[in-house]
């Protein structure tokens, strides 16, 4: 299976009274590492990658390594000591959701800084990236990182480079839970996307991590505020008005409560209303805030502008005035 430590999965091949060897395929960067390649078979092999991107293609690796039957052996170095050999490069077309870059468009309405965070590599990250209208300043998590991140090798400016960029490439888990936390410490209201294992320690870590219901795992379900149960991430902007709007109303109650009955105290106090007046204007105030409320339950016009948080990765509190409903 896949292991998203490593970014590539390997199986071994073999059959009756004939020499096993092994097969593994993933990112080209990973795969290209793995086999060793000398300065002009690097060039080349990202040469290509780089030509599938610009064509909208991701592109996956692949290497062969004889050696024996035991797929579960440690075989970084080649199957029982034998060297990988790269053998080509696998371009997959796996396009964005048609309604993505409308989401994305509808979330930055609220303010939201939407970041990509992908394992794929600069090349197609910035491909994807330019084609939903969310930038091309795509940071690789290798030189945002050059440092071990679980020992807490990291850069004194790397807060600052991640706040400016539009995205990251050649993520690796630990890489995920980094930004987020170092965006958090930053001061920025952070929310995660995610539906694999790997994603998990960022979507518990984020302030709103949402994952999927039937494409994601149940790791990432169990560590996420929000479950989306037809995995449409378009589900989000309408969430955030929603948010919006209660938030909204929640404001409007406490200003009109206030107003009646500290309204009815000044006028009690110079003698203007007596106390069953003034027992009737708090009642008055009861009923306003219901009615108020309701509204929203029947998606009633919430009066005046409300102004949005942003919740994503890197969204500082942001005072974007919101449309009314």
């Amino acid at each position: 299976p896949f292991d998203p430590i490593r970014k590539r999965t390997e199986a071994a091949v073999h059959a009756a009274g004939q020499a096993g060897f092994h097969v593994s395929k993933g990112a080209p960067q990973v795969i290209m590492d793995l086999c060793k390649l000398d300065s002009d078979q690097r060039a080349k092999a990202e040469q290509l990658v780089n030509q599938f991107a610009t064509q909208g293609y991701r592109t996956l690796g692949v290497a062969k390594s004889p050696g024996s039957n035991d797929v579960s052996a440690d075989t970084t170095s080649g199957a029982s000591g034998g060297a990988w050999m790269f053998m080509g490069i696998l371009p997959l077309f796996d396009p964005p959701r048609v309604d993505s870059k409308e989401t994305i468009a509808r979330a930055r309405d609220y303010g939201v800084q939407v970041k990509m965070v992908t394992g794929d590599n600069v090349a197609i990250g910035r491909e994807i990236s330019g084609q939903l209208g969310m930038g091309t300043n795509l940071q690789p998590a290798t030189s945002l990182f050059p440092g071990d991140v679980t020992k807490g090798e990291i850069p004194l400016d790397a807060a600052d480079r991640i706040a400016k960029a539009d995205g990251f490439t050649q993520v690796f888990p630990e890489h995920k839970y980094a930004i987020v936390k170092l965006l958090q410490d930053d001061g920025h209201i952070v929310g995660m996307t995610g539906d694999g294992v790997n994603d998990a320690p960022a979507l518990k870590t984020a302030g709103i991590g949402s994952a999927m219901a039937g494409i994601g795992s149940d790791i990432a379900a169990d560590s996420a505020d929000i479950i989306l149960v037809k995995d449409d991430l378009g589900k989000l902007p309408g969430l955030m008005t929603l948010a919006a709007a209660v938030s909204g109303k929640i404001k409007q109650n406490i200003i009109l409560s206030l107003s009646i009955n500290f309204g009815a105290i000044a006028l009690a106090a110079l003698g203007i209303l007596g106390p069953v007046s003034g027992a009737l204007m708090h009642n008055v105030s009861s009923v306003l805030v219901v009615l108020n409320a309701a509204l929203l339950l029947k998606g009633g016009k919430v009066i005046g502008e409300r102004k949005a948080t942003g919740i994503a990765s890197g969204g500082r509190p942001l005072e974007n005035p919101v449309k009314t409903l």
